[in-house]
């Protein structure tokens, strides 16, 4: 009979703190896939610090072929990026417009409660959210909307080198006072060596945006309805009748370019079929693991770009989401707290303050030993010491949650 008494308190307490386990094993999941990302980073990083060489742009290197290789050269783009829309065409690796429109804005202030101000917005303002939607109608939506262009057809070489005009045969006769002198062709720049393609998903991660001044000439080669209504004012394209005083609907348009020019990339060589180019850089992947590649403005070793990406802000997004995670933990160990405290209220026994901070305890640990031992899974194969750390820590959180759990008997049998 006690022993039936006992599965049957045991099963009551098993429900009542079931919800809370099921927190704990979402929060694992949750760890377990943030690790995964991070290790999966990480790892990639480590293997391509060991596998990185350097190309030489002077010539071919059919052994590098499939290798994550160091390129550092000159971007160009054969093809200038175009937004026919309103007569943009120049030489850029990628090309962004950015639409604002002027609008009605709700806000309130302080001392004056509700106020509407005119202002650039970027996204729609619904009018019909207003607490006095008349008289501050926007438009539902823009007549533009913004809009990114990279280069499928970018190139990595070579600084171009400036080719002499030809000079005259040492014995040549001087030309003749009345005959036509021929002027000299112009210098021109040639490439010399390797021109690697770049693959457009490299090229689509090229940061480095200038503003693009919009000036009268491309707004002359704009299709006839931007035309006129259009302005050319401080660098932007301004659609509406007064630049100073602009109206609720009006638009500005801006454009920001990535220029061609020195940059260095950490991809993989490949062969390139088809194309007059032997080789292409793309994306590097090391026995099914994740695709890594590296493109940055400016002539950089590798060591710097290995360094940059390690001090990268993703660390710092790693340790945020594991810090909320934590804070679930916290919050859902000292429900669970209270619900053990209720539950042992129903019971008979009377509820102390040391006793719900022991329960707190016990709850706190049990709940943080389940992420501990998802995070050790990842982390054991990629780095072996973190792995065992985080083992460790999961099974002294363990057993000392089974240590406080278990009746003490210095304690009265109200805190128990």
């Amino acid at each position: 009979m006690a022993n039936d008494s006992a599965k049957s308190k045991f099963g009551r307490f098993a429900k009542a703190l079931a919800p809370f386990a099921a927190v704990s094993l979402l929060v694992a999941a949750a760890e377990y896939a943030l690790e995964a990302r991070v290790v999966a980073k990480t790892g990639a990083l480590m293997a391509a610090a060991r596998a990185v060489v350097e190309a030489p742009l002077e010539r071919v290197d059919p052994t590098l072929d499939g290798k994550l290789v160091h390129v550092a050269g000159e971007l160009s783009v054969p093809t200038p990026l175009a937004d026919e829309p309103f007569g943009v065409k120049v030489p850029a690796a990628r090309l962004f417009r950015d639409v604002e429109v002027f609008s009605w804005v709700e806000l309130e202030e302080e001392n004056r409660g509700l106020v509407y101000v005119k202002r650039w917005v970027r996204e729609p303002v619904s009018s019909l959210r207003f607490e006095h939607p008349v008289g501050h109608e926007n438009a539902r939506v823009f007549p533009y909307s913004a809009r990114s262009v990279t280069a499928e057809d970018a190139r990595l070489g070579p600084a171009a080198a400036v080719a002499a005009p030809p000079s005259a045969p040492a014995n040549s006769a001087p030309p003749l006072a009345s005959a036509p002198v021929a002027t000299p062709p112009a210098p021109q720049a040639v490439p010399v060596g390797v021109s690697y393609t770049l693959d457009a998903r490299l090229t689509a991660s090229l940061e480095g945006f200038e503003p693009l001044s919009y000036d009268d000439t491309m707004l002359a080669a704009a299709p006839a309805d931007v035309k006129a209504k259009g302005k050319a004012v401080h660098g932007a394209l301004f659609l509406g009748a007064d630049a100073e005083k602009p109206a609720v609907g009006d638009v500005r348009v801006t454009f920001f370019r990535v220029k061609p020019g020195p940059t260095t990339v950490l991809a993989a060589q490949l062969l390139h079929g088809g194309t007059a180019d032997p080789r292409q850089l793309g994306p590097w992947v090391d026995g099914g693991a994740t695709p890594f590649f590296v493109i940055a403005p400016g002539a950089i070793p590798a060591a710097e770009l290995f360094a940059h990406e390690v001090a990268d802000d993703a660390p710092l997004r790693s340790w945020g989401g594991r810090f909320g995670l934590l804070l679930v933990l916290l919050a859902t160990a000292a429900l669970a707290a209270r619900r053990m405290g209720q539950f042992f209220a129903d019971e008979g026994s009377s509820p102390t303050t040391f006793a719900f901070r022991r329960r707190m305890l016990v709850a706190s640990l049990a709940l943080v030993a389940v992420p501990l031992i998802a995070a050790g899974k990842n982390w054991s194969e990629a780095r072996g010491w973190v792995g065992a750390i985080l083992y460790g820590a999961a099974i002294i959180a363990g057993l000392a949650a089974s240590g406080l759990a278990l009746p003490s008997k210095r304690l009265r049998p109200s805190e128990a």
